[in-house]
């Protein structure tokens, strides 16, 4: 997720998990998760 984080601007992987999770209300593993696992996409938790 390092490299990632890196690639898209963010100065470290914690900030992008962060900013990952209040976009989409997943966490970056539990959206890999689910793309690995077609048709078991969580719901998504916002909290705002």
């Amino acid at each position: 997720m390092t490299e990632v984080a890196l690639r898209t601007g963010f100065p470290n992987a914690a900030y992008f998990s962060t900013v990952f999770h209040k976009r989409t209300g997943l966490s970056p593993t539990a959206y890999r998760q689910a793309q690995e696992a077609p048709g078991t996409y969580p719901s998504k938790k916002r909290t705002e």
